[in-house]
């Protein structure tokens, strides 16, 4: 039998996800968005990360290595 103050008192939203649901987008794959897309990603702040350069040799490259940290990470 439920008490009154279970009667009165009901949870109106749902349960909160354990999972983060954060996109994050880096510009530029120079030492400072490295820095922000490795600091990012060490601090789970951000379930998807997207980089962003107009060097697509360095671009692909860094996303490489990323790849290969995040094992670590």
């Amino acid at each position: 039998m439920a008490t009154l103050k279970e009667k009165l008192i009901v949870s109106v939203t749902e349960e909160e996800s354990t999972v983060p649901n954060n996109k994050s987008t880096v510009v530029g794959v120079g030492q400072v968005g490295m820095a922000c897309a490795i600091s990012t990603l060490g601090k789970s702040l951000a379930d998807e990360l997207t980089l962003v350069d107009v060097l697509e040799d360095k671009h692909k490259g860094e996303m490489m290595d990323l790849q290969h940290r995040s094992l670590i990470i």
